[in-house]
């Protein structure tokens, strides 16, 4: 009955931090732990209950949970590798495009160091700073499936359908043409748009977006442009055509939206799943009360665009990181000092 209570327990410190400000990383974190505690409250209660079937399937579990824990490495390396060549294929050879072969490179190395140290004896005094290198790792891990957690509660948010505005964020034309990945976004909104038609008066669509330098037009212009010949009339589309980043998307769609409803307004956003939570931290920094929606992304592209929002999440709150870190090094320095 313990661990009953402490499954309750965590759930009602997840739900009411998610209720007060979903656009935290801790929410991520806290739903880690009740999954965790949910999971073991599940285990418990199947060995009290004797059933065959229910032995079977734990024991099938735990044989994949090893299976996974030795050969998992090796599987997420080539699953990598394989993607980074669909991406590859499919995407222009860009750094932003080229992440998950970084990645899948940088795994091969740690476990050629691992081999190494395996092999070769390690100094005790080595081993013992190294686990300040350790308690990094750890950090990082909990920090990315918190990530993880909290960007896959986001992307499944449902629209209510009472809004004055539904801001899309740019993300760049190709031939000054909307590409797939922006179209999806403005799908979206306009399926929001088309719902909330039918039952109440129909949102705005602000499309946010300035122009590139590589861009003959603002991507707020060919946004709405799209909108247009998908049957959205002129009179309910906006467009803020000054913005060069998703910060500056918030900030100038905001001051739009004040100075046409001086008086309050109800407003959301629209991005790709992938983008939602980091796009909400954003309206968060400049008091936009809005946690946003997010469309669908094609499965190719998701691994690249992920490892792309955690590292730019983690520049986000650099200094925050940088300090745990150094002070996770000095506590591996000072282990190997004193013991």
């Amino acid at each position: 009955m313990t661990l009953f209570y402490i499954n309750l327990t965590a759930l009602f410190v997840f739900l009411l931090s998610y209720k007060l400000e979903p656009r935290r990383l801790l929410n991520g974190f806290l739903f880690n732990i009740l999954f965790l505690i949910s999971a073991l409250n599940v285990v418990y209660l199947a060995i009290q209950i004797p059933n065959l079937f229910i032995i079977f399937l734990l024991g099938l579990l735990l044989l994949n949970l090893l299976f996974f824990l030795f050969f998992g490495i090796y599987i997420i390396i080539i699953a990598l590798l394989i993607n980074a060549k669909i991406v590859m294929k499919r995407e222009r050879k860009t750094f932003a495009n080229l992440l998950t072969l970084f990645l899948a490179l940088g795994l091969i190395t740690l476990l050629g160091c691992i081999f190494i140290c395996l092999i070769y004896p390690i100094p005790r005094k080595l081993l013992i700073f190294l686990s300040g290198f350790g308690l990094v790792a750890f950090y990082y891990l909990c920090n990315l499936l918190s990530f993880l957690s909290i960007s896959f509660l986001f992307s499944i948010r449902k629209p209510t359908y009472h809004y004055d505005y539904i801001i899309v964020l740019g993300s760049g034309l190709i031939n000054n043409k909307v590409p797939p990945l922006l179209a999806s976004r403005i799908d979206k909104a306009i399926q929001i748009y088309q719902h909330q038609k039918r039952s109440s008066t129909p949102p705005m669509l602000l499309f946010s977006g300035g122009q590139g330098s590589n861009e003959e037009i603002p991507e707020a212009i060919a946004m709405q442009q799209y909108a247009l010949n998908h049957n959205i009339p002129l009179e309910h589309t906006l467009v803020e055509t000054n913005s060069k980043n998703t910060y500056q998307n918030m900030q100038f769609s905001k001051q739009l939206m004040e100075k046409n409803h001086p008086n309050g307004y109800q407003t959301t956003f629209v991005t790709n799943n992938y983008h939602t939570f980091r796009a909400s931290l954003y309206a968060k920094a400049i008091g936009l009360k809005t946690a946003g929606i997010g469309s669908k992304t094609a499965a190719y592209f998701l691994p690249n665009a992920m490892i792309r929002e955690y590292m730019a999440l983690l520049i986000m709150n650099k200094k925050r990181h940088l300090t745990i870190t150094l002070l996770f090094l000095i506590f591996g320095l000072l282990l190997t000092l004193f013991i």
